[in-house]
């Protein structure tokens, strides 16, 4: 991966089988607004804990897909975001925030 561009990541979690799991530190955010960018998405989220990063995810075209992620220090924090947001509505959107399994 790369050459010399930094220090790796974090080792990804695995289980006994040898699988990738989650951190359990990122959630994904379905139904966003259009509108919305990562600034605004940190700002949302911000409530439920410290905000390490926030993305809206973008076609090809240039305009927001409707979701993104929003990563945070603490498993604690990102359980709280799911607490706090998941089913609400946000600009007449009902949004839809859960663990990101992927990351």
């Amino acid at each position: 991966r790369g050459r010399g561009r930094g220090p790796p990541g974090a080792p990804r979690a695995t289980n006994e089988a040898g699988e990738r799991v989650s951190s359990g530190l990122q959630v994904v955010v379905h139904n966003l607004p259009w509108t919305y960018t990562w600034h605004s998405l940190k700002d949302l989220f911000k409530d439920a804990g410290n905000v390490q990063r926030a993305d809206v995810i973008y076609g090809d075209d240039s305009r927001s897909k409707g979701f993104g992620t929003v990563c945070f220090t603490t498993k604690e924090e990102a359980e709280a975001a799911i607490e706090r947001f998941h089913e609400t509505e946000v600009e007449g959107r009902k949004i839809s925030v859960r663990i990101d399994q992927y990351a």
